[in-house]
């Protein structure tokens, strides 16, 4: 599986899930009605573990927070996605792992 972010790809990116959230507001009336507005907008959600070569690996990831590029996994491209999650963690001196969570902008 090959994921690139920013030009930068995913070192060694563990298996994923790809949640698609359906937009659905629902609503329940006085009457005890219900109502609901849906969407047929969806955005990708999706969260990887890595297993990166050093912690300037970690940095740079961190340093995309804030900022929209262009998530690509496995050649298909979403563009206006963010960094929803960040996690990491040092395994073993100088061993790190890391938890990055991705979410497209449709808007």
């Amino acid at each position: 599986m090959t994921v690139v972010f920013n030009s930068v790809t995913l070192p060694n990116p563990s298996p994923f899930d790809v949640e698609w959230p359906v937009l659905i507001n629902e609503s329940v009336l006085l009457t005890g009605k219900r109502s609901v507005q849906a969407s047929t907008e969806s955005a990708i959600r999706v969260t990887f573990k890595c297993f990166p070569a050093s912690a300037s690996d970690v940095s740079t990831m961190k340093g995309y927070i804030g900022s929209a590029y262009t998530l690509t996994i496995d050649g298909t491209s979403y563009t206006k996605c963010y960094i929803s999650t960040f996690s990491y963690y040092e395994t073993m001196p100088g061993q790190y792992t890391y938890t990055v969570g991705f979410i497209q902008d449709t808007t």
